[in-house]
């Protein structure tokens, strides 16, 4: 990465692909119980990142 980020950007960008990734490891696993809830939950999931909205932080 270069060298003007912020120093908490490596951090946020990890904590973004461990939570993507928790998202999809529970989409696959929801096919056990409905396959339909499974594609469901993964489209929601890349829609989810592909927009990224805003959600305000608690401080």
């Amino acid at each position: 990465m270069k060298d003007d980020i912020p120093a908490e950007a490596p951090a946020a960008i990890c904590r973004r692909i461990k939570i993507a990734q928790s998202l999809y490891a529970l989409g696959a696993l929801l096919c056990i119980i409905n396959t339909s809830w499974s594609i469901a939950l993964i489209l929601l999931v890349q829609l989810n990142y592909a927009i990224a909205p805003r959600i305000p932080r608690r401080r």
